[in-house]
Parts: structure tokens; sequence; C-alpha cells
């Protein structure tokens, strides 16, 4: 499309930066064959010297994904705050080709930092984009993503971004009963995030609930009936 991948990717760097404020700390992983820390936790003061480290940020082949949120996690971890919003921000294609590709070993990654109050939010750019992996590992707490094709569609993102990092509520559960209609069965939800191999249950159970921009039409759940 209009730019490369890689720029797409800064300008998502440079766009969060924006969100934030000086109370606020950033750190940015980057992740090819190995993973290397371009910049540790750092308040966000001197915003101009931080984007100077981004634009520096070049395109070097492999996706090793693993190392790459090992040690997202790791800084934000010795850095925690209790008080504020902890995440991990991961911008890939999710190609997994180096390191430890397992899905297994990712997801219990993720999963060990989710049980600890770190998030994670993943923009999964391009058209190889590695989906069903990447809705495997924000199914933990406080999870979620997003996918765009293109550098217009990643603007989707920024326009929803004070809603993607901010988890509302954890185990959501509704139990739903139609009055008067005791033999309906419930056969489908939509907007409902869940893994593809659940089974339809009648208690909704939501691991993480995030709300969705009003501009962008709001959220719905809707479910199915067999009547």
């Amino acid at each position: 499309t209009e730019i490369s991948r890689i720029e797409w990717a800064k300008m998502a760097i440079q766009k969060t930066l924006k969100k934030l404020n000086q109370d606020d700390l950033i750190s940015i992983v980057l992740f090819n064959a190995k993973s290397k820390v371009l910049l540790p936790p750092t308040k966000v003061i001197d915003k101009d010297k931080i984007l100077e480290k981004v634009e520096s940020i070049s395109a070097e082949g492999s996706t090793n994904l693993e190392s790459g949120l090992r040690d997202g996690f790791n800084l934000i971890s010795k850095s925690f705050k209790k008080d504020m919003e902890n995440r991990v921000i991961l911008i890939s294609d999710a190609g997994l080709n180096a390191g430890n590709t397992s899905p297994k070993a990712l997801t219990k990654l993720v999963g060990d930092f989710a049980s600890e109050n770190v998030g994670l939010t993943a923009i999964g750019l391009g058209l190889s984009f590695n989906e069903k992996f990447i809705h495997g590992i924000t199914m933990s707490k406080g999870g979620n993503y997003i996918f765009v094709n293109s550098g217009k569609a990643l603007q989707t993102y920024f326009k929803q971004f004070d809603f993607l990092v901010s988890p509302v509520a954890y185990n959501f559960k509704a139990d739903i009963n139609l009055v008067g209609m005791n033999d309906a069965k419930l056969v489908k939800t939509y907007g409902v995030p869940m893994s593809k191999d659940s089974k339809v249950a009648k208690v909704l159970d939501i691991r993480s609930l995030f709300l969705v921009a009003p501009e962008d039409g709001g959220g719905t759940i809707l479910l199915e009936y067999d009547l």
C-alpha cells in the first residue's frame, strides 16, 4: 500500500506518544532475529528526544515475537505502577519465524503477565497478519487487538486509543433468560470476545470488557436463539 509496514509501526509509536503525558512511562522494544531495548522505561517529558529514537527504527526481516514480548513484559513488570494502566502494545504481523515460535509457549507468557495485571493490546499490520495466533493470545485477561491493512486504517486505532487501552471490567458475567420462553436455545453470540472453539453457553462470560468509541458506532452484543 502507500507506505511500508515498518513506517506504519513508526507512525503508531509516534501517535501513541502524543496520547501520553508527563506522568506516563514509555519503553520501546525492537525484535527481529533477536530483541533489543531501544528505550528503557522513560517518563514522557522530552517527546522530541524519544521521537528521534523512533526515527532510527528500520526493518530487518525476522520476527522473534517471543523475545520481544518477554522483554516488553519484563520492562513493565520492573516499573509497574499499581494506580496506572500497565500495558504492552504489540505492533507486528506476528509472522513467528524466529526464536520460540510455539503458540502454546507464547500464550502462557502472555497469560502469566496478565495474571500480574499487565495487559496486551496488539495491532496487526498487513495482509499477512497472523490473526488466529493473535486472537488466541489476546484472550488473556486485559487483552484485545485490532487489524489494519493500510496507513489510513491505522487512524482508527488512534481514535479508539483511550478505549483500547482501558478495560472497564474483568470477568463480566451475565445470565440471560427469556421470560416465558423456557424452550428457547441460545445458538450463537455476536460481539462477545471468545475463543473460536468455545461452546455457546447460557451465561455470557467475558474475561475483559472494553468500550468502543461512540463515533465508531459503539458496541453491541447480539444473541441468536432457536425458538
